[in-house]
């Protein structure tokens, strides 16, 4: 539904072609939505209680220290090379330097029935906060362990990436077009386990999702670039835009699927305005947004992604709790065995 209507979610469906009512663009709701933590992107639950960010630093491995210069920390000066594509979707047979580690990385999409479909018409909005006049935006996004049977064992997850939807680029005949963006946020990035069991056992309350081993910082960089191509006109309809929007870790985090799902988390904090908004479209008009990411629609029980993606969520950065949504972000995890790192 359009921003601000009674959708109880922000990833809403596309409608049919040329419809011209925003479906694609879920919303979240209004601040002060009396949710019980199921709902539309409104209310951040928040209990006034400010100490939320205080709550990791149990388990966090802290990598301020040297953070602002972002990916450079271990000479891995090949970002522009990513930024261009990544070699993308086949940097798996051009990303060859494992330094001699026969077959030791993997890529892996969670959730993985989207790995090459375009997420079910949905969108998230993570990085658009203008949408809903928001300047800030802590979010959980929880990927079940089975997500990752193809790991042997423990490895490293050295890199993360996401995509922009498709859902505002052709085939449709009218609608807004993602266009290239070089977005910078206040960014911090952390991963985790959670505590063993289903995605519906989760808390509302952001510290009690984090496994026995607590939470690491991977990335902290306050000048953090979002940058991507946009959408591929000349991909066929279903067919995903390509990982083009790169997460590179300064602290690469060591993930067992037999200890937990995967809780990929970040802090953001927009530094500059961008078009995120989708105002009415007239009949063969375009406009251009910003990154609104590929993510499937919220899913509901019985359907096959139910239980196998979730999120956590609050606009209130230092709210201890959050409002759940059952969807998360598709996202490209690289894994590198530990040996070879």
């Amino acid at each position: 539904g359009s921003k601000g209507d009674d959708d109880d979610d922000r990833y809403g469906s596309k409608g049919s072609k040329g419809d011209d009512d925003d479906d694609g663009y879920g919303s979240k709701g209004s601040k002060g939505d009396d949710d019980d933590g199921y709902s539309s992107k409104g209310s951040n639950g928040s209990r006034g209680d400010d100490d939320d960010d205080n709550d990791d630093d149990k388990g966090d491995d802290d990598d301020d220290k040297g953070d602002d210069d972002d990916d450079d920390d271990k000479g891995d000066d090949d970002d522009d090379d990513d930024d261009k594509g990544d070699d993308d979707d086949g940097d798996d047979k051009g990303d060859d330097d494992d330094g001699g580690c026969s077959g030791s990385k993997i890529k892996i999409v969670a959730p993985n029935k989207l790995e090459n479909l375009d997420g079910l018409d949905g969108s998230d909005l993570s990085f658009c906060l203008e949408a809903f006049n928001e300047t800030d935006l802590r979010q959980q996004n929880f990927y079940s362990s089975d997500q990752f049977q193809d790991l042997s064992g423990p490895m490293l997850i050295t890199k993360v990436a996401l995509r922009v939807t498709r859902i505002f680029g052709p085939p449709q005949v009218t609608g807004p077009i993602i266009t290239p963006q070089k977005v910078t946020f206040d960014a911090e990035f952390r991963l985790s386990t959670t505590p063993v069991g289903g995605l519906q056992g989760l808390s509302t309350t952001f510290s009690e999702n984090y496994g026995k081993n607590g939470v690491t910082t991977v990335l902290r960089d306050k000048t953090w670039e979002l940058k991507t191509e946009g959408n591929n006109p000349d991909l066929e309809e279903g067919v995903p835009n390509p990982f083009d929007i790169f997460i590179k870790l300064d602290t690469p985090y060591l993930y067992d699927p037999s200890k937990g799902n995967l809780n990929f988390e970040y802090i953001i904090r927009r530094l500059e305005t961008i078009n995120c908004s989708l105002p009415p479209i007239a009949a063969g008009e375009t406009n251009m947004l910003g990154p609104y990411i590929d993510a499937p629609p919220s899913v509901s029980p019985g359907d096959d992604l139910f239980n196998k993606v979730r999120l956590l969520y609050s606009f209130d950065v230092t709210s201890p709790v959050g409002l759940f949504e059952e969807a998360a972000p598709v996202a490209r995890f690289t894994f590198e065995d530990p040996s070879c790192n």
